[in-house]
């Protein structure tokens, strides 16, 4: 798949859900009706790594998307999200949309990508999400600090990201 220069999409929003994940692309951040969708069908534990694999196929299509948003739908019910997808199949995921400037996390996703975002192994932050310049999500009274271990990691090293919080925000606060 390749792209246009005149076709170009601005922000993207991937959703968790109890049948996998789905995925709507908009040509800017504003927009309201969608220029691309895909659903991603994904069995209990695999719904990021099935969405990893996936999107990387595509990455082409989405190095314009500069706002992706997060979400997760009926999170009480779906632990896999928290407990079985692996921080590199969040990072391949991540690296799909490598020209991404804002990142919106919802609550659902939060805890587990927080942990995915942690650098043990001496890689810079930068190598991941090297255009990010702000996070913002709705923390759950108990993750009101999620993100911090991440802030400080890519304040250090020398690539800021400002950190944002919308308390109880359910999806994509514009």
């Amino acid at each position: 798949m390749s792209t246009s220069d005149d076709f170009r999409l601005g922000s993207a929003v991937l959703s968790f859900n109890s049948g996998g994940a789905r995925l709507s692309v908009y040509p800017n951040e504003t927009a309201r009706v969608s220029v691309f969708d895909l659903f991603i069908v994904g069995g209990p534990g695999h719904k990021v790594s099935n969405a990893a694999q996936i999107l990387t196929a595509l990455r082409p299509l989405f190095s314009s998307v500069m706002y992706l948003t997060l979400t997760c739908k009926d999170y009480h019910f779906l632990p896999e999200l928290q407990d079985k997808a692996e921080p590199t199949d969040w990072h391949i995921l991540l690296r799909s949309f490598n020209n991404m400037k804002i990142l919106f996390v919802a609550k659902g996703v939060i805890e587990k990508l927080s942990r995915s975002l942690q650098f043990d192994d001496g890689d810079p932050p930068n190598a991941l999400l090297p255009e990010l310049k702000r996070i913002i999500f709705s923390p759950p009274n108990d993750n009101v600090d999620s993100f911090t271990g991440f802030i400080n990691t890519c304040q250090y090293s020398g690539h800021p990201v400002i950190l944002a919080h919308y308390q109880d925000a359910e999806s994509d606060p514009s």
